[in-house]
């Protein structure tokens, strides 16, 4: 089944987890906080949080406002 996944870190690990996730077959949205278009990240059906651990709590204060309920999301912090 393909879905429409979004990867918010577009560092190293995060482009390996959207390459993953497209080699996969699915839709991918590569965004970071350099770029305009939060937005966007509501229209996926899932999330990978692929930022640094230190970054966490702040990405997730940034992409709250356009998280939807029932919208999973995947936290692969590492370091």
């Amino acid at each position: 089944m393909m879905r429409q996944v979004g990867v918010v870190g577009a560092g190293a690990w995060g482009s390996a987890l959207a390459h993953v996730a497209q080699t996969a077959g699915h839709r991918v949205n590569l965004w970071s906080r350099r770029q305009p278009g939060i937005d966007l990240l509501s229209r996926n059906d899932a999330l990978i949080l692929a930022v640094p651990a230190q970054a966490v709590r702040a990405t997730l204060m940034l992409i709250k406002p356009v998280i939807h309920k029932g919208q999973p999301l995947i936290i692969s912090a590492k370091g």
